[in-house]
């Protein structure tokens, strides 16, 4: 558990950068699938995974990842034809806040209200994506990449999540925790 928390840790310290800086016209598998490897997309996915083995049954788990990932295919969709919001940057800061929220929370909180959460966040993460999307075309490699690297992150988020079960809940508080700092250090560099 030492080595999990000095982990979690040193995702902090490594900086907090966000994925949106442009891609120029790259549409290639390689750049879809490094696009969400940006701090604000990984923290979010890991806790999105690890959040739905807290919190919901073992047969269930697939929901949370699952909901994150048909919403942000629409907010692809949303990003890629145009529509902007001048918050996302924040939004998908405060969204790894909440998560870190519903991690402490995870048995307290009603399985449909935390989909729907988790869901709504998916939606400004594809915002995000989506107007970075090269623009020749929606269904792409680029796309498939960025697909494949976020189902990656919520199976690192389930093995995270399953691990965190193994500890007490001193080691969700922690998780929780670490999740926040990231969170707040994120919304200090935008």
């Amino acid at each position: 558990m030492k080595k999990l928390v000095t982990g979690l840790f040193a995702l902090i310290a490594a900086g907090a950068a966000t994925a949106h800086s442009g891609h120029g016209a790259a549409a290639t598998l390689m750049a879809g699938l490094t696009h969400p490897l940006a701090w604000d997309h990984v923290l979010a996915m890991i806790a999105v995974g690890a959040w739905s083995v807290g919190a919901l049954e073992a047969r269930k788990r697939w929901q949370g990842p699952a909901a994150f990932v048909a919403a942000m295919i629409i907010g692809v969709g949303l990003g890629a034809s145009g529509l902007s919001l001048a918050f996302t940057e924040t939004a998908i800061a405060l969204t790894v806040l909440a998560l870190s929220v519903m991690l402490l929370l995870r048995k307290q909180l009603a399985p449909a209200l935390g989909l729907g959460l988790v869901a709504s966040f998916g939606v400004f993460h594809g915002l995000a994506h989506g107007a970075e999307l090269p623009t020749h075309n929606l269904i792409s490699s680029y796309a498939l990449g960025l697909l494949v690297a976020t189902v990656l992150l919520h199976s690192t988020g389930i093995a995270l999540g399953a691990l965190l079960q193994r500890g007490s809940q001193w080691t969700w508080r922690v998780a929780s925790g670490v999740f926040a700092a990231a969170s707040i250090a994120l919304l200090a560099a935008i």
